[in-house]
């Protein structure tokens, strides 16, 4: 197309002009329709008309470079500047390039952007281009939409804009969407990459789709809809990528929760919190491992198999020995000692949620004795419970129902606190999810207490103060390891200089928790498990029942024999379908009467705001000490047993109670190179204050030993750099 030699001419040079007091609107400027301007190229005496009209946005059409003190005017008030590089052409609305006439179209129409104003050098000729293809647009779209000619020209732009102006920017979301999962699933195209920790994943094309329904459902509403609304609040978890638990129902797709009880079951329901975050348009990709019906605390029981962790012994030593080489840090592990273990030994991620905190960035799991925050303390990232009853347990399929609560593990704490954000409504389906007068009256109680209690503003300096953090005595106990000892000192020391008060406490009845646990959950779990008969749900087995299971004889009569053979029959089925540890708990809960357990949720005002304590009582430990539990082996599977409940020593007592409770990593040690998590818990239903000062303690720690955080940059990047 032809253009003219100099556009330059027909502008105003602002040093030929004083400064106007007037205002004068530009060359040309006319209103093309409520909140859309068009004019030719404004000058410094224009500038004061243009912020009388309040703009958002212009939009500069030319194959000219913009003279500077325009640029500096938008910037210097915040007006969104754009540059379209169009020709000029000779001929008076002669056809411009289309693809630049849709883009800058698609912009005018968008509501966000107005007021809005579009300019070239003179304001005749590509802008009533655009002008006349602009009415084009909204008549065509208005015609196909409805019969009936709108009101005004505003509702037709209004309408337009919850379509076709938005098809662009969701083209652009979509297309970050499918290069995020070509990197993930490429990545998981490998099996040793996922270590075993994913069991079921879903098609990408599938996600991908779901996606894009999710961005039509909510453009073909209307700006006052309420689900519009919803999606200004939830714009945080939109296209995040999860993975839900096994133990979580999806909608038409495979739900075992890691037992070979429901292999072939596919669930005809979606839970709950699983629908509001596909409706705030979070991705789920798939289902991780755990331990069968979320029964232990390493993810070795799974019909599946366990789930290592991502590191080695040998890579955690790697990063000690690095480390001495360049930080003095004392004595540490002697190289006799690194010697003696098997380099190439597999580490337990925990559980029994550990396959979620191997693919974690965020996921979706559940808690109920610690089956988030152990996983995420031995993986080195954040593992939030929620008080019981925030979060609805509508779709989780139960283990023990007065302990079951929703857990998320993340990336970091902010991502964290998005996704329970989302998660944390009322579902009338749910009898134990606090209704909203509930929620209402823990906020008032809350606020009101508050008073000089109150964490800084994201913008500011963490600051505590004011803040009273307890640390329990009785926590300390012989099993505790020393990097995680020094790691609970130097984490008080952090919260002191951030102006918390940090004061010993006693909870004299922290010895009867776990004991309390083991009571409570396995008697729950015995009756919550005994649908899965083969009768009305789960495993049935269909073959012959070896003699010596049978236990009849030939002189029993036949009713009594029919009946023995039935028991067996159910018995040798379960026996079958459910795996060793299931059938311990349930042993150890059929003794136990769980119907007068009662538990005071009540907030009362204490000395403290928070508790902190260790989430573990080491760090991963060695695969290879979770699978001495066999039946041949009496001593070591007792052993084992004992070794393998104590782990949910720390995290137990908040469950019991229904508090809410967060682990973060809060260094490594420098024992073994693994990482290391602590927990912050307050009062039930003060769920906003725990994260909010686990936010402040995280950033803390990570702006600690910069130079060692430069050193191990590539090691457990979520993990601050802190040596223990």
């Amino acid at each position: 197309m032809d253009t003219i030699k100099d556009h330059n001419t027909t502008r105003n040079d602002p040093t030929d002009e004083p400064n106007h007091a007037l205002i004068v609107p530009p060359l040309n400027f006319s209103m093309i329709m409520p909140g859309i301007y068009r004019s030719g190229f404004p000058s410094v005496k224009n500038h004061q008309f243009l912020l009388e009209l309040g703009l958002k946005s212009i939009i500069y059409v030319s194959d000219s470079k913009c003279l500077d003190y325009h640029t500096t005017f938008c910037k210097d008030n915040n007006i969104e500047f754009t540059h379209y590089k169009v020709k000029l052409n000779n001929e008076p609305f002669k056809e411009m390039e289309q693809a630049a006439v849709c883009k800058i179209i698609t912009k005018m129409l968008d509501t966000r952007n107005h007021p809005i104003l579009v300019h070239c050098d003179r304001g005749v000729r590509r802008t009533g281009w655009i002008t006349t293809k602009l009415h084009e647009r909204i008549q065509h779209t208005t015609k196909s939409q409805d019969n009936a000619q709108p009101a005004n020209l505003h509702s037709a732009i209004k309408r337009h804009s919850s379509t076709k102006c938005s098809e662009s920017a969701n083209n652009d979301r979509i297309s970050s969407i499918i290069k995020t999962l070509d990197r993930i699933y490429t990545k998981l195209e490998d099996p040793k990459a996922s270590y075993n920790s994913i069991i079921d994943l879903r098609e990408k094309e599938q996600v991908v789709q779901d996606y894009a329904s999710f961005l039509k459902q909510i453009d073909t509403k209307s700006e006052n809809d309420t689900r519009s609304l919803q999606r200004k609040q939830s714009e945080s978890v939109e296209g995040k990528t999860l993975f839900v638990k096994g133990n979580y129902s999806t909608k038409g797709e495979p739900t075992t929760c890691g037992s070979k009880a429901l292999f072939g079951y596919d669930s005809p329901i979606s839970a709950t919190v699983v629908d509001l975050l596909e409706n705030s348009g979070a991705l789920i990709l798939g289902k991780t491992n755990l331990d069968e019906f979320g029964m232990g605390s390493s993810t070795t029981f799974s019909a599946y198999g366990p789930t290592k962790h991502f590191l080695k012994t040998n890579d955690g030593l790697e990063a000690v020995n690095k480390l001495k080489k360049h930080v003095d840090v004392g004595e540490i592990t002697s190289n006799e000692t690194q010697n003696s273990v098997n380099l190439e030994e597999d580490r337990c991620s925990g559980g029994s949620s550990g396959g979620s905190a191997v693919v974690v960035g965020a996921g979706l799991w559940s808690d109920t004795g610690g089956s988030v925050r152990l996983p995420a303390s031995w993986c080195g990232v954040v593992g939030f419970k929620p008080s019981y009853g925030q979060c609805s347990r509508y779709g989780l399929v139960e283990y023990a129902s007065s302990l079951d609560t929703v857990g998320i593990l993340g990336e970091s704490v902010s991502t964290t606190k998005a996704v329970y954000k989302t998660m944390a409504k009322y579902d009338s389906k749910d009898m134990s999810c606090l209704p909203e007068k509930a929620r209402s009256a823990l906020e008032r109680l809350y606020n009101s207490t508050k008073g000089s209690n109150s964490v800084a503003s994201d913008h500011e300096k963490p600051n505590l103060k004011g803040i009273r953090v307890g640390i329990p005595q009785e926590y300390y106990i012989k099993e505790l390891s020393e990097s995680v000892v020094q790691a609970w000192k130097h984490t008080s020391k952090i919260l002191e200089q951030m102006g918390a008060e940090v004061v010993k406490v006693s909870l004299p009845h922290t010895k009867y928790a776990l004991s309390t646990y083991y009571t409570i959950a396995p008697a729950e779990a015995s009756s919550n498990l005994a649908r899965y008969d083969g009768i009305r749900y789960g495993y049935k087995h269909t073959d012959e029942i070896p003699d010596e299971a049978s236990g009849t004889s030939s002189t029993s009569s036949s009713s009594y024999a029919a009946g023995r053979s039935f028991m067996n029959k159910y018995a040798y089925t379960r026996a079958m379908g459910l795996g060793p540890e299931v059938q311990r708990r349930i042993m150890l809960g059929t003794f136990v009467l769980s119907v007068g357990t009662l538990r005071c949720k009540n907030p009362t005002e204490s000395a403290v705001d928070l508790l902190l304590v260790p989430t573990g009582c080491s760090t991963a430990p060695p695969l290879s000490a979770f699978s001495a539990g066999d039946h041949e082996n009496k001593s070591a599977s007792s052993d084992y047993i004992l070794h393998s409940y104590v782990n949910d020593v720390m995290t137990v007592p908040s469950s019991l109670a229904g508090l809410p409770s967060i682990s973060i990593p809060v260094g490594i040690s420098k024992t073994d190179g693994f990482p290391i998590g602590l927990q912050l818990i307050s009062q039930f239903g003060n769920d906003d204050s725990v994260l909010d000062v686990a936010l402040k303690l995280e950033q803390a720690l990570l702006n600690q030993n910069t130079h060692e955080q430069d050193l191990f940059g590539n090691y457990l990047p979520l993990v601050p750099k802190i040596f223990h």
